[in-house]
């Protein structure tokens, strides 16, 4: 007998929200995804083939009766067709996960964007985005479902990898983190604003002064915008299963009459506006327009990626929408309830995940989620019907089992032509490794909004013995806490080689970096090798306020060749500005390398060659590929009381905004050796 996929029913009375967008907004909208990516150049990334621009793959959940997964089942045990036509399975795998704890690969935390991708593309490792919409989630409901959501986080395992995404944050705010206590205390922090439209972001000031339906609107533009793209992006990760959970009292376009609103130029006062059968036809196409919207943009990402969403509703079990303190009617309420819900319920039967709707406690179907993850089958298939219409193709899976439930991917949307075109088409060299691994350092370490602090660490030569001194620098990031129980007043360290041997451990005490913000640094002579930093920002009470861990690789000054120290960067406005970081002996370093075009760069560095002698050195202006823009000046000595140490320093307003590299090359006797600097400069 053979068991077909199950297809959770959807109720069929759902009319999407309001979509309908002005030509103002749709300019603003499209503005600003350039803005999250640095590197997006404002074109549509090709689609990505895996295994041929034919090959299918097809996630299946299998259960016995008591919803256990069912593991002992072949390729031969699966039929699966496409529109009909049979297929040939022509890969197969039992994917299972367990709880890290006899997984070595899971034993370390995440230091590096290259470790993350590495993690991330390990199939023993479950992959989970948290998707805080908090453009469409009340402040109160928020602060309710924070608390169970922080509570299921730390209960998840060592093979569970988890990023905290936002409307505004996207992809470019994503950090996959297995430290789930740093990750709930993250989710801890969600404060909804439905129909609170004060600005927090540049792309929001910009469209403040429309009319709060039109602000609306926009605000669903962008939360598809970055649903779309991180659907996209965890299909660059792996094969497989991928979750999001997305977080939302589900899109609404049209803001009823009588609810009211806060933040607007308008001021917080109900909305009015006229019910009669011309808004109401209105209202009928424009709900049409939101779900061909999802359809093509988010559902499309989502299948093609094996990306599911679990919307969880934090509204709970709700009879109501509004409060007694808005005039919005009966009929209203019930309506926009009932159609929100439906909302959400669509999201999870289109990609194959599961509602978490009207549920005071959505612990359990949290974990049912879990083990959604844990224990499926991957098949793959070479499509015999190879389509190229851009349409969506029906796939149905059977297993010949009895008593069993089968959940499976239902469909996938085929690539065009051009889309095999684009992709197929040969592209320019890759940047070289070195010159993306920079530019990854510098995007980590300004991207990451999880910490309430940046830190940066470097390494010089000792000057009492062989060795190096590494300088640790940290800094507040914008926006963090800043009353006195909340806010960074220091920030205590404990530095350690690898094989656990402690080299420095301190509380780092504030200074004045110029920034406006508490920053401080200081130095401590480390051995050559890896080294790990625990990082504990604390308030002016000594009270922990937050954790992570940094890796820094202190270079070996004793070897023989050219050598050249780690880049030191200082900021400032005028030549004054330089001339007193000149004079002050351990200034404080930039952390974050982020320029604005007004300010001038100072780069330090030391330069050694084989018995003190001096190598030969160049410095180059280089583009995200690694191309050279210019030659820049030779760097200058910094004097005769400082033999081996030199400096730059470069005025950014001729700068374009962008990202950029310094190359900064050692050559003697036919050895070199060179430094890479990122920075990205602001108009």
């Amino acid at each position: 007998m053979w068991s077909q996929v199950f297809m959770p029913p959807v109720s069929r009375r759902f009319r999407p929200v309001r979509v309908g967008l002005v030509l103002a907004a749709v300019s603003l909208c499209l503005a600003w995804p350039a803005a999250q990516g640095p590197d997006d150049g404002g074109q549509e990334a090709p689609p990505t083939f895996r295994g041929g621009v034919d090959a299918v793959s097809v996630d299946v959940i299998v259960t016995d009766r008591n919803g256990q997964p069912v593991r002992d089942l072949t390729a031969a045990d699966f039929e699966v067709r496409e529109e009909g036509d049979p297929q040939t399975v022509t890969s197969f795998r039992l994917v299972e996960t367990g709880n890290g704890l006899d997984d070595p690969g899971a034993a370390s935390e995440i230091l590096s964007l290259e470790q993350e991708r590495r993690e991330a593309a390990r199939l023993e490792n479950r992959l989970f985005v948290v998707f805080l919409d908090d453009y469409h989630v009340r402040r109160g409901n928020s602060m309710r479902s924070r608390q169970q959501l922080a509570d299921f986080l730390r209960g998840l395992s060592r093979n569970d990898l988890v990023a905290i995404a936002t409307p505004l944050s996207g992809v470019a705010g994503m950090t996959f983190s297995r430290n789930h206590a740093l990750t709930s205390n993250e989710v801890m922090a969600f404060e909804g604003r439905k129909y609170d439209y004060t600005p927090k972001a540049p792309i929001e000031y910009r469209y403040q002064t429309l009319p709060v339906e039109q602000q609306e609107q926009l605000r669903n533009s962008l939360t598809m915008t970055a649903l779309q793209n991180i659907s996209e992006y965890l299909g660059t990760l792996r094969e497989g299963r991928k979750a999001i959970i997305y977080v939302s009292e589900g899109m609404s376009g049209a803001v009823p009459s009588g609810v009211r609103v806060s933040g607007s130029w308008q001021g917080s006062q109900p909305i009015g506006r006229v019910e009669n059968s011309r808004t109401q036809a209105q209202d009928f196409f424009e709900d049409a327009g939101l779900l061909s919207e999802l359809e093509a943009r988010v559902f499309r990402a989502a299948t093609r990626n094996n990306v599911s969403f679990y919307p969880l509703d934090p509204r709970g079990l709700a009879n109501f929408e509004f409060g007694v303190d808005e005039d919005v009617s009966n009929e209203n309420d019930r309506r926009i309830l009932r159609e929100s819900t439906d909302l959400l319920r669509v999201m999870a039967d289109r990609t194959e995940g599961r509602a978490i709707v009207g549920r005071n406690d959505p612990l359990p179907a949290l974990r049912q989620m879990v083990q959604d993850s844990s224990a499926y089958y991957l098949l793959g298939y070479t499509s015999s019907r190879s389509p190229r219409d851009g349409k969506f193709h029906e796939i149905r899976v059977r297993v010949n089992r009895r008593d069993v439930e089968v959940r499976a991917r239902r469909g996938y949307w085929a690539f065009t032509a051009e889309d095999v075109m684009r992709a197929t088409t040969p592209t320019r060299p890759e940047s070289p490794a070195e010159v993306t691994a920079a530019l990854d350092a510098m995007r980590s370490a300004t991207a990451n909004r999880s910490r309430q602090v940046s830190v940066w660490m470097g390494a010089e030569r000792a000057e009492a013995r062989p060795g190096a001194a590494v300088t640790f620098a940290w800094e507040v990031r914008s926006g963090a806490p800043t009353d006195a129980s909340d806010a960074v007043d220091r920030v205590a360290i404990v530095a350690t080689t690898l094989s656990g041997t402690e080299v420095y451990s301190g509380t780092v005490a504030p200074a004045s970096p110029g920034t406006g913000r508490p920053a401080g640094h200081v130095t401590f002579e480390a051995p050559p090798g890896p080294l790990r930093v625990r990082v504990t920002p604390e308030n002016a009470r000594g009270l922990r306020l937050d954790a992570d861990e940094a890796a820094f690789d202190v270079p070996d000054f004793t070897t023989t060749g050219p050598q050249l120290t780690t880049p030191f960067l200082f900021r400032g406005r005028t030549a004054r500005d330089l001339q007193a970081i000149r004079q002050t002996a351990s200034p404080a370093p930039v952390v974050n390398a982020v320029f604005g075009r007004a300010e001038r760069m100072l780069i330090r560095f030391g330069a050694y060659g084989p018995g003190g002698t001096a190598p030969s050195l160049t410095m180059r202006l280089l583009n995200q590929n690694g191309d050279q823009l210019a030659a820049l000046p030779p760097p200058a000595p910094r004097g005769n009381a400082s033999p081996g140490l030199f400096e730059s320093e470069l005025a950014l307003g001729s700068f374009p905004p962008g990202e950029y590299l310094v190359e900064i090359a050692a050559e003697q006797a036919g050895e070199r050796v060179k430094q890479l600097v990122a920075l990205r400069v602001t108009g």
